[in-house]
């Protein structure tokens, strides 16, 4: 059975909380596990809507605007803090997700901020 990814991605500030856009959408493959559903879920977020979203908020509201992330899954924060995991070697093949590609280029760009457990 595929999962469901799904992202909320809102614009905060110390008095505010605005949703400005949200999503859902099946994944495109069967997940082995629910670390590679969360995983597929979070690049489809980032790479798919907030990287791009931020970029327009950045010219159009403040250059200071930074990009936060909340993930609840622990070996996905994991994954993120060491940079690879073996367990994910066949993500390029089943979901097109390089993984160390995926790393590399999201925190050489200086995207996200930073990933936070909800």
């Amino acid at each position: 059975m595929k999962s469901t990814s799904g992202f909320i991605l809102a614009l905060e500030g110390p008095d505010s909380f605005a949703i400005i856009l949200w999503g859902s959408k099946t994944q495109r493959a069967v997940s082995r596990s629910t670390t590679e559903a969360e995983f597929v879920a979070l690049s489809a977020a980032l790479f798919g809507e907030a990287i791009s979203l931020l970029a327009v908020c950045q010219r159009v509201i403040d250059p200071r605007l930074i990009l936060k992330c909340f993930e609840d899954n622990q070996a996905v924060l994991a994954i993120i803090a060491k940079g690879y995991s073996p367990k994910l070697k066949h993500f390029a093949k089943f979901q097109r997700i390089n993984c160390s590609e995926y790393m590399r280029s999201l925190f050489s760009r200086g995207y996200p901020h930073s990933v936070h457990p909800d």
